[in-house]
């Protein structure tokens, strides 16, 4: 029995099989004949489990990992928070008192100025900006 070159899957399928077999009654006296070779089948049966345990666990992840978004949806979810909603906001409030807010603003619309022009220098495409304040 070759098991070294077979898959993960394979290999586990293998193995609970050979633990099957093991463990008929027929074989148990065998099996107790041979000194240590019980513990060994029971040491297998526990790596074995905690393997498929682990396998599942990396399964799990690897299956969430596809539902993950990415930067690029982000980055769109990002824009439009920011074009639609704080600016918006940011342009009412100095509408709403200018000298308590309007140096705040100020200072939001040159951060998103800088950051234009940082995206406009790394990128050649055309990406959509931030709206000034």
């Amino acid at each position: 029995m070759n098991l070294v070159n077979e898959s993960y899957a394979t290999e586990s399928s293998l193995i609970d099989s050979l633990l099957l077999e093991f463990g008929k009654a027929d074989l148990q006296a065998s099996i107790a004949l041979l000194p240590g070779l019980s513990q060994l089948i029971d040491e297998l049966s526990t790596i074995e489990a905690e393997f498929e345990e682990a396998q599942l666990a990396f399964q799990t992840e690897k299956a969430t990992d596809g539902n993950k978004e990415s930067a690029t949806e982000i980055k769109k979810e990002l824009l439009t928070v920011i074009n639609e909603k704080l600016v918006v906001y940011l342009r009412a409030m100095v509408m709403v008192d200018e000298t308590k807010y309007g140096a705040f603003v100020g200072v939001v619309s040159q951060i998103i100025d800088d950051m234009n022009v940082i995206i406009k220098k790394r990128k050649k495409t055309v990406v959509p900006e931030i709206t000034g304040v």
